[in-house]
């Protein structure tokens, strides 16, 4: 079944020569994004047994994600039929790839041709957009959104991808907007309350946030942004054990997750689990020491070295989290004895 996500840029190399469904061709049922929309990641710093919890708004992590669950975003009827040629096109072959420079290449062709219907240049404008998004490109992949959302109002996939923009930019009014509709359109997208979710953490609204992060794990229970988001919002509640749950299954599904390393390591720190939380904070690092979630990691490793006597380890950490985010306390006293 053909997919729906992306959006914008255009190949200026000729009209290419390919075959393209008829204007009267059924539209194409969108494919889910890549990418789950993914709230500013909560760093959790932790000071000696007491929680410092500090929740960083502004930077997204997104990861491109190969053969997306449909539960994640509105999609068209599945039994909407396909014209043939349109299943064996070369260029919807690319512009439904896994990979974004092919995704981009092929749906800008398919726009360019503009031979399609408006509904099937919409599905190409989301997977664009959604390709554009995966190379952190929000400024190609706004319009490319906006068109879709212009093309096919009744898209769903365009206003989750429109909304995941929103949250990177702090338009947070947009975002609740559009994953409100996208809500709306289709009461079952698990992307949408996964979106509203991270609107609610915006507002530090903790309560509609677990409750939406909720009703996205009912509709689909192994959605790893969503267990990461819920165990984030967990941490900010001190529910370590429930954090740790959360964690724990998103690694499940995601062994290399930054932010669900990051998660488990602080919450099992927070239990005083020092020398379990250091090897998940490792990992976190490994994956990517240079954004919002490596400050946290680097002050959470930095106590849990402390309080497992590596004190030279525990200074060298604090340094490098303060370096990323100067605003990070103090480590506390070395335990005596």
């Amino acid at each position: 079944m053909p997919e729906d996500d992306e959006n914008t840029e255009i190949w200026s190399d000729g009209t290419p020569e390919v075959p393209v469904a008829p204007p009267a061709a059924a539209p194409r049922p969108g494919l889910p994004p890549r990418t789950a929309s993914r709230l500013g990641p909560p760093i959790w710093l932790i000071a000696g047994g007491a929680v410092v919890v500090l929740l960083i708004v502004g930077a997204a992590i997104w990861r491109f994600m190969p053969a997306p669950n449909a539960a994640h975003v509105a999609v068209a009827d599945s039994s909407t039929p396909i014209a043939p040629d349109q299943e064996t096109d070369p260029l919807w072959k690319k512009c439904e790839s896994t990979d974004p420079d092919t995704m981009i290449a092929g749906c800008a062709a398919i726009i360019a041709a503009n031979t399609e219907t408006p509904q099937n240049l919409a599905t190409a404008h989301i997977n664009r957009g959604f390709a554009y998004r995966d190379k952190n490109q929000d400024n190609l992949a706004l319009p490319d959104f906006n068109e879709a959302i212009r093309l096919d109002p009744n898209n769903a996939a365009g206003y989750e991808g429109r909304g995941n923009v929103d949250i990177d930019t702090g338009n947070i009014d947009q975002a609740s907007a559009d994953f409100g509709t996208e809500i709306r359109l289709v009461p079952d997208a698990s992307g949408g309350y996964k979106g509203r979710a991270d609107v609610d953490a915006h507002k530090s609204d903790w309560p509609a946030a677990l409750a939406d992060n909720n009703r996205a794990l009912q509709l689909e229970p192994t959605y790893e942004e969503a267990l990461e988001g819920r165990g984030g919002v967990y941490v900010v509640m001190q529910q370590w054990d429930l954090a740790i749950a959360d964690f724990t299954a998103a690694l499940k599904t995601a062994p290399n997750s930054e932010p669900a390393n990051a998660g488990l390591g602080a919450a099992l720190a927070h239990k005083g689990q020092y020398a379990q939380a250091i090897p998940y904070l490792n990992q976190a690092l490994a994956l990517n020491g240079k954004d919002a979630v490596a400050a946290g990691a680097f002050y959470n490793r930095a106590v849990a070295k402390l309080f497992t006597g590596d004190l030279q380890g525990a200074v060298a950490d604090e340094s490098s989290a303060k370096q990323l985010n100067p605003n990070v306390p103090d480590l506390p006293a070395a335990p005596s004895g």
